[in-house]
């Protein structure tokens, strides 16, 4: 019975967190501008050089000002978010509770989330946004590593 209640419980908590997820990710207006042609748009909202939007923001936290507020929200924003994909990915999916799978699934579920927000205008395509968000993810499964540790030495001493 116990066994039962936990599985509807992480399966809930799961549902939640995905239709949060596309709310946050999807659910707002587009970010197309009137001024600008499609493709205009997309060189504009599209970045794919590494850590150029990284170092923009960080460049935001040392020089202090109205900036601080909006780096502190995209760099730690884009990791925290994902948090939860790495813990549930892990704990629903027994072949995702080793690494190299999981970071592959991650990688997959992140670059399409940021395909589609590229093409439908609900955001901006950014190679930074993947690495963040796959800490985050990789956090997410530390995270489980160590709860399901915790877990089983409860269950030992029990």
């Amino acid at each position: 019975m116990k066994e039962k209640i936990f599985r509807i419980i992480k399966y809930a908590a799961a549902a939640i967190y995905a239709a949060c997820m596309l709310i946050l990710l999807f659910g707002r207006p587009t970010a197309y501008f009137s001024s600008l042609s499609y493709v205009e748009h997309l060189r504009h909202s599209t970045n794919i050089v590494p850590f150029s939007t990284i170092a923009e923001y960080f460049g935001y936290l040392l020089d202090g000002g109205y900036t601080v507020r909006q780096a502190v929200i995209n760099l730690g924003g884009n990791v925290i978010m994902f948090i939860p994909l790495g813990f549930f990915l892990a704990l629903l999916w027994k072949k995702l509770r080793r690494f190299v799978p999981h970071l592959v699934t991650t990688a997959a579920i992140i670059t399409s989330v940021e395909l589609i927000q590229l093409f439908t205008l609900r955001g901006s395509a950014d190679i930074d946004d993947l690495l963040l968000n796959v800490i985050g993810s990789a956090l997410g499964y530390l995270v489980y590593l160590i709860a399901s540790a915790i877990c089983k030495r409860l269950r030992h001493s029990a």
